[in-house]
């Protein structure tokens, strides 16, 4: 790979050419991704190399990998950079055949609609799914109804830790609301996707769509396992809750598939436990 030679950045000029935060090179350099150059004075320099590095680290990340995953395989015995370039190619590929489906459902509703015709309720959930990325998934409203139903099981204090150790991971990997709330809609559409089609618990753009969820927000400090269960039971309870089930982006049967869905990660070693 060409690149410039003799070019050093600092890690605020680095991040802001690789679209990332200064805090996300400082996690990755502490979990022993990356080590910068240091100048005479003992600041962090970033070179050719290490650009190179960073590459395959956030071209990994972006397929879903664990920071722990990420490591094992820049070892010694890694594969090349020629050979992520080519996993990334892959993703980039899928995403764009991805892509290609919602522009062709978009067509063919326009040209539908043009005709005269109206678009049948089949026409526009598909749509949804396939091509509307909501920002939002549930009003203020609906949260605080959710709240209010696990509000049984954990106490306020627990929420607030749990709550807590998320926000505080996520700002200090420099992850936004908006790209964890994105990944999350992703997430959902590939499981309603699956649900509707195969049910098909280890379908590859299920598992990517999880795995880009998990490398988000899976990496926080985690909830004892009894306050995690007893989180689930609310959620659970909600979902079944009929009027406000439907306001929710799952049901009962979603939250059961999700599980199986996790399960077979697990039983596989994909991931590290959840």
């Amino acid at each position: 790979m060409s690149m410039e030679t003799g070019r050093w950045f600092g890690p605020g000029e680095m991040a802001k050419r690789l679209g990332v935060t200064p805090k996300a090179l400082r996690i990755y350099e502490r979990e022993g991704l990356v080590a910068p150059s240091r100048t005479e004075g003992g600041w962090r320099a970033y070179g050719p190399a290490q650009v190179e590095r960073l590459h395959q680290i956030i071209a990994l990340r972006d397929l879903g990998l664990s920071l722990k995953r990420i490591k094992d395989l820049l070892s010694a015995d890694a594969p090349s950079l020629l050979a992520i370039l080519a996993l990334q190619q892959q993703a980039l590929e899928d995403q764009r055949r991805k892509i290609d489906r919602g522009l062709s459902l978009l067509v063919k509703a326009r040209d539908t609609l043009a005709a005269g015709h109206a678009l049948t309720l089949d026409d526009l959930t598909q749509l949804t799914r396939e091509t509307v990325m909501q920002t939002q998934l549930m009003s203020e409203d609906t949260k605080q109804k959710l709240k209010d139903f696990i509000r049984p099981h954990v106490s306020a204090e627990e929420m607030d830790s749990v709550a807590g150790n998320i926000r505080a991971y996520m700002s200090e990997a420099g992850i936004t609301k908006e790209q964890m709330l994105a990944d999350v809609e992703r997430f959902m559409i590939e499981i309603r996707r699956v649900m509707e089609t195969s049910r098909d618990a280890n379908d590859p753009e299920l598992i990517a769509a999880y795995r880009r969820w998990y490398v988000l927000v899976g990496k926080a400090p985690r909830a004892d396992k009894s306050i995690r269960a007893a989180i689930y039971a609310g959620v659970e309870e909600a979902a079944a809750d009929p009027e406000l089930g439907p306001k929710m982006p799952f049901d009962v049967a979603t939250l059961a598939f999700i599980k199986e869905v996790v399960a077979g990660m697990k039983a596989r070693g994909e991931f590290e436990a959840v």
